[in-house]
């Protein structure tokens, strides 16, 4: 995996519990081999993979699209034939959009409603 793709994170020294100071084995007190008296450690973690909402949410949009090519096949067949006025027809292309984007946007916020 390519070094931009990591995460890179600070973490709580666990050998110092982020003191920055350490005793060693006679009870002397000293800087901290691990972490060198910073209390923090650095680590390198991969990206985590997509999660399962991002990927239901990905195959909504997906459906979405498929929707409105279809609906545009429609609506432009119609449009074509004459059998649609220019006022029609705004009003078509109006209330088709108006659906699309109100069906992610609840199921975006139905599915974080009932994720929690």
């Amino acid at each position: 995996m390519n070094a931009c793709c990591n995460v890179e994170r600070e973490l709580v020294c666990s050998k110092c519990n982020g003191t920055g100071y350490a005793t060693d084995s006679s009870g002397h007190v000293e800087v901290c081999p691990e972490c060198f008296g910073l209390g923090t450690v650095k680590t390198t973690d991969p990206p985590p993979p997509l999660s399962k909402s991002k990927r239901s949410i990905r195959k909504v949009l997906l459906s979405t699209f498929i929707g409105l090519g279809i609906y545009y096949g429609v609506f432009f067949y119609y449009y074509d034939s004459g059998m649609l006025s220019i006022t029609d027809a705004i009003v078509i292309l109006l209330a088709g959009h108006f659906v699309a984007i109100s069906f992610i946007v609840l199921y975006v916020l139905f599915s974080s409603v009932y994720s929690a």
